[in-house]
């Protein structure tokens, strides 16, 4: 399990980085209240942030291996994503060949873009799967 209210292996570095975020003032507990502004911050999911997981879903898929596996817990994998490493390839997947290999691969590093206004949009991923 994560230790956010999420799926960290899946989720999109802007989702990751308001979770992690420490900008609050003064002390969060005055005698067991909670002072405005230290509230719970809940990230903004968008279309962009969903691109982000289903290429991590159809890595998974296809590798059989959930996202980063070479990491054992969510805390490691949370500073990968924040210093933009993409998860791992994988190998032996099951392509006809290594160009439908590279365009599979292709689709998934511009849906992990760091920069969520760079990912495609869910039809353009269709699209381009599709064609494989």
């Amino acid at each position: 399990s994560s230790f956010f209210a999420g799926s960290t292996r899946w989720m999109a570095p802007e989702l990751v980085l308001t979770l992690v975020g420490d900008n609050d003032t003064g002390d969060a507990h005055v005698e067991g209240e909670i002072r405005a502004g230290a509230e719970k911050r809940t990230p903004r999911v968008t279309t962009a942030s969903d691109v982000y997981a289903f290429a991590s879903v159809c890595l998974e898929i296809v590798t059989g291996n959930l996202p980063y596996p070479h990491r054992k817990n969510d805390y490691s994998v949370t500073v990968d994503i924040i210093r933009g490493v993409s998860p791992a390839r994988g190998s032996d997947l099951p392509f006809a060949g290594e160009t439908d290999e590279e365009a599979f691969h292709s689709i998934l590093e511009r849906c992990w873009d760091s920069e969520s206004f760079l990912r495609p949009n869910m039809e353009e991923v269709l699209v381009r799967l599709n064609g494989i």
